[in-house]
């Protein structure tokens, strides 16, 4: 058995099927339980409610995966400097409104879809992936910058800022890929599509630039292991 990989999966997209440390990540196992209780349960892992509700149990497992970490090293945690589980509340914001508009033209575009060929159902479901995840992300990322604005202590900064820097990296490269897929797919598409593959292609460019805007540390920003 190989190694453990400590807290590689902070930093992840939570695709395992499509990760190459799956045998070195400590919530691989975790994430095949809860995709069976999805299963079990009749629910969409890809729905926004429900992975937003996944990552915040995910969150709360690495933070205590944290606390035990930083108790082996001596250092204690307190009120003060524990990191809070993530929080969730509406949130009014450009961004969201273009990434609400692109995970719902995903949908509507998609759908009914047929198509048998494998790269363009492969294509598709990077779509489906990550049309959802980015949504969720910039909801997190806008409420964790506003966090941060009135935080104080040094030690919940740092985290705060990792976190924000990590989830907006993720947000980002999920563009990235759709982006790449919309463009395969209107290459090889039918043209009663097209309109909308369009649409979608407008869309995403838009949300990453003005992404970059709002948040331009994500060009620079590097993941252990993923970037």
């Amino acid at each position: 058995m190989n190694e453990l990989i400590s807290s590689i999966y902070n930093y992840c997209d939570r695709w395992c099927e499509r990760c190459s440390f799956t045998d070195r990540c400590m919530v691989f196992q975790k994430e095949v339980e809860r995709n069976i209780k999805h299963i079990l349960n009749d629910e969409d892992p890809n729905d926004p409610d429900v992975f937003i509700n996944d990552v915040a149990e995910s969150l709360t497992e690495a933070l205590q995966m944290l606390s035990e970490e930083m108790n082996k090293e001596g250092i204690e945690l307190t009120e003060d400097n524990t990191p809070a589980p993530m929080e969730t509340k509406d949130i009014s914001h450009p961004l969201i409104d273009l990434a609400e508009a692109f995970f719902n033209g995903v949908r509507n575009c998609f759908s009914a879809s047929s198509e048998e060929d494998e790269d363009v159902q492969d294509q598709i479901q990077v779509l489906y992936w990550y049309a959802p995840q980015i949504l969720v992300k910039i909801k997190m990322v806008l409420f964790e910058k506003e966090k941060l604005a009135d935080q104080t202590d040094e030690f919940l900064l740092e985290i705060g800022e990792e976190q924000k820097n990590v989830n907006a990296r993720i947000a980002y490269v999920g563009m990235d890929k759709s982006l790449t897929s919309l463009q395969s797919l209107y290459a090889r598409t039918e043209d009663e599509i097209k309109d909308k593959l369009l649409t979608l292609l407008a869309t995403i460019k838009k949300l990453q630039e003005n992404f970059v805007g709002e948040f331009p540390e994500v060009l620079t920003y590097k993941r252990p292991y993923f970037d």
